[in-house]
């Protein structure tokens, strides 16, 4: 079963606002929660087509003051409605969990648990059809057990995670399906490589195994930051750089997707087998394809010692990086195509993006991709420098269900007026093309 709640919502601090008010309001949008389950899904559309009219229903609840809040989806105690998880951190730095459930039309707090004082980050994956919230402390990651109130052991692992200065418990995401079996499995990034993690058929999981080479950036100063890349270690920020690390796609085009890595001056992968592991003995493979670096966020490294003034409004040299997007079919053959992602400006906020599409072809040792770029895609607007959460987003997927890709590039306008906007204003200015 696929995670059935994409709508996980992390909330920052809200110290200074708390000081206004006395509790934190959060705004539930019950078609929201409602389209998290693909049942209920079908249920609203059946009302919006016999009625013509589709609206939504507000509903507030007030979870309380505390230091530091994080909410989470989830169908966490079995009911038809997704529960929100509230985990928070009060004036004394105890953690709690409170779980408000959707009844009779108002939503009411159905259990509250106080969590281990060791958790550091938070998630929520399906197992055996069930949502259930996991929980991060060094050594190992727990799973929370509404009817007992308790953590239970998950797996054992060790990251290089760092807690930042603001002391909360994040949702980190670290469930994903990466063997194509429509389970949730674990992948855990660290400073060097991947912890993964499959889940089986009974709902336990694969012994972790560690793939994948270091972050070639760990010895590294990012933009104006004291610390080195290993220094800042992994947390609610830098786990989304490590994460666009790891590339899937079908390389011996056996009908199974590999795990796939840039390596220096080559690429590792990871074949998996038919149990739906991946194999710990590493293949290699080399493109006759230019690009600066693996991931957006390496662009950070480079501007070391720049004046931040200069970055933000582009005062400075206009610069280029190539950068590689990932591999996906895009032209609906059965074989990976490839991406490169072309980042040229002055504002690290403003920089003009151009996509390249080397096509995947079938070979005696796996898949080859064209040297010359088989598609150039040229989106309007421009795009943040510090992909994957800077000020742009793209995403690649069959949204009108044709069987073919559609891109979907959202760009935030990052100029004087744009900022003066969503700083003044709170809102913020979106450019959303399709092609």
């Amino acid at each position: 079963m696929r995670k059935r709640n994409p709508f996980h919502k992390y909330f920052p601090s809200a110290k200074h606002r708390l000081s206004f008010h006395p509790a934190f309001l959060i705004l539930v949008f019950s078609v929201l929660l409602t389209g998290c389950s693909g049942l209920l899904s079908k249920k609203v559309g059946s009302m919006a087509s016999d009625s013509g009219e589709f609206t939504f229903e507000q509903h507030e609840i007030d979870t309380g003051s505390a230091k530091h809040q994080t909410i989470l989806t989830g169908f966490f105690l079995g009911g038809d409605f997704a529960e929100l998880a509230v985990v928070s951190i009060d004036e004394n730095d105890n953690r709690h969990l409170h779980i408000y459930a959707f009844n009779d039309s108002v939503w009411e707090l159905r259990l509250d648990a106080t969590l281990r004082p060791e958790v550091l980050f938070v998630d929520v994956v399906n197992i055996g059809g069930r949502d259930r919230l996991i929980t991060y402390e060094h050594g190992h990651l727990n799973w929370f057990d509404p009817e007992s109130a308790a953590e239970r052991m998950l797996v054992e692992l060790t990251t290089n995670y760092k807690a930042t200065d603001d002391g909360g418990i994040p949702h980190i995401d670290i469930t994903h399906d990466v063997n194509g079996d429509g389970l949730n499995d674990l992948v855990v990034p660290d400073i060097d490589g991947f912890w993964i993690a499959t889940q089986l058929g009974n709902g336990s999981f694969t012994h972790p195994i560690k793939l994948g080479p270091p972050d070639p950036f760990l010895d590294k100063i990012a933009l104006d930051d004291s610390r080195s890349y290993r220094e800042v270690g992994i947390n609610a920020l830098t786990a989304l750089w490590y994460l666009s690390r790891l590339h899937q796609m079908d390389y011996d085009l056996d009908g199974r997707s590999d795990l796939v890595f840039w390596n220096a001056d080559h690429f590792d992968v990871y074949l998996q087998d038919a149990h739906g592991t991946f194999s710990t003995v590493v293949e290699t493979f080399t493109v006759d394809i230019p690009f600066d670096t693996d991931g957006a966020y390496a662009i950070a490294f480079d501007f070391k010692g720049e004046n931040m003034f200069s970055l933000i409004f582009g005062f400075r040299e206009n610069t280029k990086r190539r950068v590689l997007r990932g591999f996906q079919d895009l032209n609906g053959d059965g074989v990976a195509d490839l991406l490169i992602h072309s980042l040229q400006g002055r504002s690290l906020g403003k920089q003009r993006s151009v996509y390249e599409v080397h096509l995947g072809a079938p070979s005696p040792d796996g898949t080859v991709f064209a040297q010359d770029a088989n598609m150039t895609i040229k989106p309007r607007g421009t795009a943040g420098g510090l992909l994957p959460w800077g000020y742009s987003s793209q995403w690649l997927e069959d949204f009108d269900g044709d069987g073919e890709i559609d891109i979907l590039f959202k760009d935030v306008q990052t100029g004087f007026v744009g900022m003066s906007r969503a700083m003044f204003g709170k809102s913020i200015s979106v450019i959303a093309p399709t092609t």
